[in-house]
C-alpha cells in the first residue's frame, strides 16, 4: 500500500479486468486502517466498496464509506440517494447481515423499495445462506429493523447534510 501512495497516487482508482480497485481489496480483507488511507489519499470508487462491505458484513468499513459519500456530497450525490440506488440493503437482508442493514438503515435507506418482481428486503433475509449457517436471532433482528423502518432510522445515526451553508440532520 505504501507503494502504490507514494509512486503510483494516480492510480488509486485503477480497476484491474476484475473491476476491483484497491480501495475494494481492503474493503473484502476487512483491512480498515487501508480503507482509511485509501479514502484519504482521494480514492473515489466508492459503489462497488459499499456492495463489498455489505456482502462480507463490514459495517464499520461501510460507515466508513459512506461517510466519504457524505464528504463529498457537493459534488456528487448524498448518503441517502446513494443508499437507494442500488440493492444494498436487500444485499444486506440476503446475506443475513444486521451490521450492515443497521448502518443502512440508520443512512436512509428505504426499507419499502421493491424488486422488479415486487421483493422487498423483508422478503429476503437469509436467503444466500447455506441452511447449516443460519441463525435465526441474526434474521431476526434484520426483520425487526426492517419492520421498524423510518423510526428505526429517524433514532439512529444521524448522517448530517451541509447543503447552502447550513447543517440540518438527514
Amino acid at each position: 500500500m505504501d507503494l502504490l501512495l507514494r509512486v503510483a497516487p494516480s492510480r488509486l482508482d485503477q480497476a484491474d479486468n476484475y473491476g476491483v480497485t484497491p480501495l475494494c481489496c481492503a474493503v473484502q480483507g476487512g483491512h480498515e486502517n487501508s480503507v482509511s488511507r485509501l479514502l484519504s489519499a482521494g480514492a473515489t470508487s466508492l459503489r462497488f466498496a459499499m456492495e463489498l462491505a455489505v456482502r462480507f458484513d463490514q459495517a464499520r468499513i461501510l460507515k466508513m464509506l459512506l461517510t466519504a459519500v457524505h464528504a463529498g456530497e457537493s459534488d456528487g450525490p448524498g448518503v441517502a440517494e446513494v443508499v437507494n440506488s442500488g440493492p444494498l440493503l436487500r444485499l444486506a437482508a440476503l446475506h443475513g447481515h444486521p451490521g450492515a442493514t443497521h448502518v443502512l438503515l440508520a443512512a436512509g435507506a428505504d426499507e419499502t423499495r421493491e424488486t422488479d418482481r415486487g421483493e422487498r428486503a423483508r422478503d429476503l433475509i437469509g436467503i444466500f445462506v447455506p441452511d447449516c449457517e443460519r441463525d435465526p436471532e441474526k434474521e431476526a433482528a434484520i426483520g425487526r429493523m426492517l419492520q421498524q423502518g423510518a423510526v428505526f432510522r429517524s433514532r439512529s445515526l444521524a448522517w448530517p447534510t451541509e447543503r447552502a451553508g447550513s447543517t440540518t440532520s438527514a
